[in-house]
């Protein structure tokens, strides 16, 4: 999960996006790479949780 501001911002690119408006290189990028940390994080999240379960 990302921090909620950084979550907003995530939706109103998608939004956006999903309206069918172009988003700029830079916005497309942010978006991308904010997909990319928030896939990162739950990652991180759950193997974080599989070692907890094994100590």
């Amino acid at each position: 999960m990302l921090p909620s501001a950084v979550q907003n911002r995530l939706q109103f690119l998608l939004d956006r996006q999903d309206a069918g408006e172009l988003l700029s290189d830079e916005e497309r990028q942010e978006a991308e790479g904010l997909v990319e940390l928030s896939d990162f994080l739950s990652l991180l999240r759950l193997r974080s949780q599989r070692v907890t379960k094994k100590l």
